[in-house]
């Protein structure tokens, strides 16, 4: 999964000593969030945030959770006490 965040960010500059990339905007991380939702199932808010460390903090993780669940795109199955992708 790691890859596929690398994936997404754009390399602006590189040489033998720095490499500078262009961070994902705020959609666009919750758009990832979301991807890896549907790609790898359920997971907590601090799950996705450890997977994103250091492009999202947790409480960064909890607001575009929040943001995709007021979407319907996501739901909280509070038996699994998860994040889950709205079927």
């Amino acid at each position: 999964m790691k890859n596929e965040i690398e994936k997404r960010l754009k390399k602006v500059y590189e040489d033998d000593d720095v490499i500078v990339e262009y961070n994902l905007s705020y959609n666009e991380l919750k758009e990832l969030v979301y991807d890896i939702l549907k790609k790898q199932g359920p997971m907590t808010s601090y799950s996705l945030q450890k997977l994103l460390t250091p492009y999202v903090s947790d409480d960064m993780a909890r607001r575009m959770l929040r943001e995709l669940e007021g979407e319907g795109k996501v739901i909280y199955d509070y038996s699994l006490k998860k994040y889950r992708v709205k079927e």
